[in-house]
């Protein structure tokens, strides 16, 4: 099926959902836990829309902090009060639950795999709590990203299978 819609990855579209319901992000604190590929990737989304972003680290080194984030230790990610939290683990285990958490949060968004959140805070949040799968199915309309409309229905159906239509994607894409 064509659609108006192009799909972004999961950690874009966690920052899109999180900017739509928090009616933008300009100022909000984040806490970002992970500091792997992802969690680094949302955090610099988060910091290029104006969030002011926390990254949690096992070990100092700051080096791999996005430039424009700031850096606590894994340990104090339970105390640090922020309106946003994403988490980024490759934890095998529950890095946030509702005992051991000493702030709530507005909105989670779980990027982890395996789930590092614990299930009582995603029944608690609710709506407010997104994880990975529901990234995957969330879209924006193409017009939200008018540098990018020129490669929506029309472009689309231009190809004839979906590689080649990926492979002119990345060589297409905005470049910031």
């Amino acid at each position: 099926m064509i659609t108006d819609d192009i799909r972004l990855s999961s950690t874009q579209t966690a920052v899109d959902w999180l900017e739509d319901k928090n009616g933008g992000l300009k100022g909000t604190k984040c806490l970002v836990v992970g500091n792997g590929n992802v969690g680094r990737l949302a955090a610099q989304i988060l910091n290029k829309k104006g969030a002011a972003v926390t990254m949690t680290l096992r070990l100092r080194k700051d080096s791999i902090v996005p430039h424009g984030c700031r850096a606590i230790p894994y340990e104090e990610r339970y105390g640090y009060c922020a309106d946003i939290l994403v988490s980024a683990t490759k934890s095998p285990h529950f890095t946030f639950s509702e005992e051991k958490i000493k702030f709530f949060p507005k909105y989670i968004a779980a990027l982890a795999l395996p789930r590092d959140i614990s299930p009582d805070l995603r029944e608690k949040y609710g709506d407010n709590y997104r994880c990975i799968d529901d990234f995957i199915r969330y879209r924006r309309p193409c017009a939200e990203y008018p540098c990018r409309q020129g490669i929506c229905s029309t472009t689309v159906r231009s190809f004839r299978n979906p590689l080649q239509l990926k492979l002119w994607v990345q060589g297409h894409w905005c470049r910031e």
